[in-house]
């Protein structure tokens, strides 16, 4: 994987504890699952990323804008997320990070994942 990848992710288990109310009704809330935390791989195999761009099968137009702007691995943007937290706090005692933490969805993702030569 590129240095310095960085990215939003949300425990899939806890968005499906959203779909267990009328998610299809007239007026039915919407929540933003998205946390404020950013997940940050540790991976002391991630290459610098211009060598990861030279590894891997991009498309050449995806490739180009990462090599000429090597931040858009970083996501920056923001999520309103209040609804979400105030919908979580009543259907789970734990607290709302726990759906960003970053070791444990790494983990299960990693655990499996296809294995996609992109992100490798």
């Amino acid at each position: 994987m590129p240095q310095s990848l960085t990215f939003p992710m949300t425990d899939v288990t806890a968005a499906a504890a959203f779909l267990l109310g009328p998610v299809t009704a007239m007026g039915s809330p919407i929540y933003n699952l998205m946390a404020a935390a950013r997940i940050t791989p540790n991976d002391p195999n991630a290459m610098p990323v211009g060598d990861w761009l030279a590894s891997v099968d991009l498309d050449p137009g995806i490739a180009n804008v990462i090599a000429n702007f090597p931040e858009t691995l970083q996501t920056d943007a923001s999520f309103i997320n209040t609804a979400a937290c105030a919908a979580w706090a009543r259907v789970s005692g734990r607290p709302y990070s726990v759906i960003s933490d970053g070791d444990t969805l790494l983990a299960r993702r990693g655990a499996a994942y296809q294995r996609a030569p992109a992100l490798i």
